[in-house]
């Protein structure tokens, strides 16, 4: 799917996933030329499965593909029952022979076959657990693609950098303008101060032949 913001899209999946008690499993980010590509991959509850397809749609600037598989692990898993409860009764019957075993020979065998029969109940729990966790939790795998903003042709700068460059342009003209006219400023008061030092005494002079 399509995304405007790559992470803004994941903080919105994480918390609509951890709302509904579910888990992010994996997550990795690439880039290709302008693509920022993230892949997500989500443990979800299966009654939030279909919610959570649906909440995508949302969060997605456009869905792309889309594909929904299942397993159907009824016969495994009723195999794994049948099997567990033969595998427990071969235990107890075990346990009940320990205790009436009338030597050190047979007490050692018997404990020697009642360990390889409760490690095989130990992997059948591993699996029938395994199974279990399946069936409440749907896997639900992401790939998510930001695209970057298009970028000005090389040489044809865009109209927010021409409006910076004339804006700067214009700047440094009024400071050279500025400048200028203080070193005009400054090469001219020595001479008026002179001028100054010169007319004041006439000027006051011929005040007082006038009176």
């Amino acid at each position: 799917m399509k995304v405007q913001n790559l992470e803004k899209a994941k903080k919105q999946m994480d918390s609509y996933v951890r709302n509904k008690k579910g888990y992010l499993v994996i997550a990795s980010r690439s880039r290709a030329g302008k693509e920022v590509t993230g892949r997500f991959t989500y443990r979800v509850p299966y009654a939030s499965f279909d919610g959570f397809l649906e909440y995508l749609k949302i969060v997605a600037r456009e869905i792309l593909s889309q594909n929904i598989s299942g397993q159907d692990v009824t016969e495994e898993y009723v195999d794994l029952e049948s099997r567990l409860k033969a595998k427990k009764a071969v235990e107890k019957r075990l346990l009940t022979y320990m205790k009436e075993a009338e030597s050190t020979k047979d007490l050692l065998q018997v404990s020697e076959q009642l360990a390889q029969v409760q490690e095989q109940i130990e992997q059948l729990k591993g699996r029938k657990n395994y199974l279990d966790h399946r069936i409440v939790y749907s896997t639900v795998t992401i790939r998510a693609t930001q695209e970057s903003p298009p970028e000005s042709a090389e040489g044809e700068p865009g109209i927010l950098e021409q409006m910076k460059s004339s804006f700067s342009q214009s700047i440094s003209w009024l400071q050279d303008v500025f400048k200028g006219m203080l070193v005009v400023g400054a090469a001219l008061v020595p001479p008026l101060i002179i001028l100054s030092l010169l007319v004041l005494p006439l000027i006051w002079w011929f005040r007082r032949r006038k009176h």
